[in-house]
């Protein structure tokens, strides 16, 4: 079976979002990389509902989640 990797928020998840995840996991091993609050607020301009300790808790509770993780950084080196 493969692995499914998602990367995102992920934050204030609703019904269909959490349809997305399950049906995800029918593929394949799920993996979710979070991203950090920083990076949340950097791109929306607010800080996120659930906080990055908030979100790991709530998506490792989810028995189709296989792994939760926080998205490294990978800064490019000119």
């Amino acid at each position: 079976m493969s692995e499914i990797r998602l990367r995102g928020a992920f934050d204030d998840p609703r019904s269909r979002d959490l349809r997305l995840l399950q049906e995800a996991s029918r593929r394949g091993s799920l993996r979710l990389l979070l991203l950090s609050d920083g990076e949340i607020e950097r791109s929306t301009g607010k800080p996120p509902k659930m906080s990055l300790a908030e979100r790991l808790y709530y998506y490792q509770s989810l028995r189709f989640v296989e792994r939760v993780e926080q998205r490294q950084h990978h800064t490019a080196r000119v």
